[in-house]
């Protein structure tokens, strides 16, 4: 579900079961990797006594995000077990509350920060926090593009395993098996999170995309909407995911297609000074980053 300039943005129309099974597995890693990183921040923060000392409203929106993640593990789980046997209809209501859930996660862990009282900007425990934050929020924002997923595997509702065997005339049984329980037993493996999310081959398209973001920058302060701000933040979340040693595929698109959205919106509602010549820039380099979000 496309909302606006927000992410979420993901198109999975074309997308097959094959690569739906990725992202659910992938999904999957990342939401242990976010959980674990929670869970030992907060560890050390209450080892060093700062914890108690966090904003109530912030830590409860870590708890319920800690809750939502683990919630989401299980219920991907279920999703992937279906494609693996036979798809039902509850699963596609499983892909639609957690899209829902990750809108409300996402929405008001950002308010919270946002109104987080007496913030201690350079004091170590406080960049702990942080991270939090940013990990929280990125992994909530990511997990709006289950919204998309849902719609595009309800037109698989009701096929088995042996149904799609053989209408494609191939045997994916072992293959899918391959994909779901090789990822699964090995989730915590280096080498299996580095070929899921973006390969060190990618930093050239990195670096470009980096190019292409300060030109949206520079563009977007020459804009007139009021909805500017929450494009910038897109785009921020863009630029703090590209920034990590490993950036994670799945929210580099989700984020990506957000920023190019609106992007494209803004330009349709013409909200530019110097319009003329935004026009006849901006095209270009919406394609050309739309280019690069597809490699990913």
């Amino acid at each position: 579900m496309v909302r606006g300039l927000t992410i979420g943005s993901t198109n999975y129309s074309s997308q097959s079961l094959q690569d739906m099974l990725i992202d659910l597995e992938d999904w999957i890693l990342n939401l242990k990797n976010s959980d674990e990183l929670f869970e030992s921040t907060i560890v050390e923060l209450e080892e060093s006594g700062y914890w108690s000392s966090v904003d109530y409203d912030f830590k409860a929106s870590c708890y319920d995000l800690r809750r939502y993640f683990n919630t989401a593990i299980n219920d991907l789980q279920q999703v992937i077990n279906g494609i693996n046997s036979e798809i039902k209809g509850y699963h596609i209501k499983l892909l639609k509350n957690l899209g829902v859930n990750a809108r409300d996660q996402h929405t008001h862990h950002r308010k919270v920060w946002k109104e987080y009282r007496n913030p201690e900007y350079g004091d170590a425990s406080f960049r702990k926090l942080e991270k939090l934050y940013a990990e929280g929020s990125d992994m909530a924002g990511d997990m709006l593009d289950l919204n998309n997923l849902a719609v595009r595997l309800e037109h698989f509702v009701g096929m088995s395993k042996q149904d799609n065997n053989s209408k494609s005339g191939i045997n994916v049984n072992n293959h899918f098996h391959s994909i779901v329980t090789g990822i699964q037993q090995n989730y915590d493996s280096h080498d299996i999170q580095q070929n899921l999310n973006v390969e060190p081959s990618k930093s050239k398209e990195i670096e470009e995309m980096k190019i292409i973001i300060n030109q949206f920058r520079e563009f977007l302060e020459q804009s007139t909407s009021h909805e500017k701000e929450e494009l910038s933040e897109n785009i921020s979340d863009l630029e703090e995911t590209i920034e990590k040693e490993e950036p994670k595929k799945n929210r580099v698109k989700s984020f990506g297609n957000a920023v190019s959205i609106g992007m494209k919106n803004m330009l349709t509602m013409k909200s530019f000074n110097n319009i003329d010549e935004i026009a006849t820039k901006l095209p270009k380099m919406i394609d050309k980053f739309n280019s690069i979000l597809d490699k990913f």
